[in-house]
């Protein structure tokens, strides 16, 4: 029984020396306006603390670039892998020989800069903008170029494939493959179809615009017969 005690006593003992052996790292920032407290362990891996200190990894890793390098060097599997790649993120930095202190200090100065982090990636972004907004302004005024190039390239081919033929109808002008022995037929006839289809009209108009004749109203000035024989009478001398 003593035995056993001794034993669990020894067991942790031994944990606990482990875990105040462990180097810890205690850093500070402000989350939702409070003033957050962090340790950074030796058994958390980069991605883990960069989400608990709100900083990007990506930027973590640029910033330990020097010791995942080194890292590499020394792990085949890891050799020429770029500090951006997303294999560092579950590695935790024990693993890597990146003390906890280097974390927090890495953290502090990331803090610093902040301010001119935020500044730089502000005026990249207006940068970027600016450009694209210039870009598409110039694009979109080449645009009416490109219909007046279309327009000039379909008065050259109109101007190239048309011609004109004279006939007993007048003369006809149209595309240079559209016109054949049997088109020229073709127009000359629907011409004279549409020349007989207008006097026919002509005609009709005329009769109807024809001024109506009232036979009692000109009886006076047509020639009767009876006239030569009748007398007028003046009625004055009764």
């Amino acid at each position: 029984m003593i035995k056993n005690k001794l034993v669990f006593f020894l067991i942790l003992l031994l944990v606990a020396v482990n875990f105040l052996s462990a180097e810890e790292a205690h850093v500070t920032f402000q989350k939702t306006g409070e003033t957050v407290k962090f340790t950074i362990s030796e058994n958390l891996a980069l991605r883990a603390i960069a989400d608990s200190i709100n900083m990007p990894v990506k930027k973590l890793k640029a910033m330990l670039a020097t010791e995942l390098k080194l890292y590499g060097e020394s792990h085949p599997d890891f050799k020429g892998i770029q500090p951006q790649n997303r294999e560092w993120d579950v590695i935790p930095i024990q693993e890597l020989n990146i003390q906890p202190a280097k974390v927090a200090e890495m953290f502090n100065s990331f803090t610093k800069n902040t301010l001119n982090y935020g500044y730089s990636v502000t005026l990249v972004g207006i940068i970027v903008v600016f450009l694209s907004l210039l870009l598409i302004s110039i694009l979109i005024n080449q645009f009416q170029h490109i219909e007046k190039t279309k327009a000039l390239k379909a008065k050259r081919i109109a101007k190239k494939s048309t011609s004109t033929i004279e006939t007993s109808a007048g003369k006809i002008t149209g595309p240079s493959d559209a016109i054949s022995s049997n088109a020229i037929v073709a127009v000359i006839s629907a011409l004279h179809k549409h020349k007989l289809s207008v006097e026919e009209r002509v005609k009709i108009q005329m009769t109807f615009s024809r001024t109506p004749v009232n036979m009692w109203s000109a009886s006076a000035k047509m020639d009767m017969p009876n006239r030569v024989y009748t007398k007028p009478t003046d009625r004055s001398k009764k």
